[in-house]
């Protein structure tokens, strides 16, 4: 799950001002559920390309995968969903002991937080 910056089982949308800096994915749904992002399919049918994703920086596109394209991409992001559901589970079993992190600016991350208003990125720990 780590290899994407967004993975989604429900879907992804963009509006055209939006910017995604790491590659995205859908599963089990179908690369149809990535909305607004221009999507062109890769020559290899494993990705696909669009003007909105970029690769960790802005020198070239990042990629959209889905498991619909099939092959072993399909087989990657079965287990990618399967990362993502686990770690979810064990950070919501996890307790909240840093009383900084709990209802911090009632949803909106700034500050040492990191956030639209700061560049700083978010500290390793469960928000809530």
């Amino acid at each position: 799950a780590g290899e994407y910056a967004i993975l989604a089982k429900a879907g992804i949308s963009a509006t055209p001002s939006s910017y995604i800096y790491g590659n995205i994915a859908v599963s089990p749904i179908a690369s149809t559920a990535m909305t607004g992002f221009d999507l062109t399919l890769d020559s290899s049918t494993q990705f696909s390309k669009s003007a909105l994703i970029f690769a960790g920086n802005a020198s070239h596109n990042g990629e959209a995968y889905a498991a619909s394209y099939g092959g072993d991409i399909a087989t990657v992001l079965t287990t990618a969903v399967g990362a993502m559901e686990t770690a979810y589970t064990d950070a919501a079993g996890r307790l909240n002991s840093a009383d900084d992190r709990i209802d911090l600016g009632g949803g909106i991350l700034g500050g040492d937080y990191g956030g639209p208003d700061d560049d700083a990125a978010l500290t390793p720990g469960v928000y809530t």
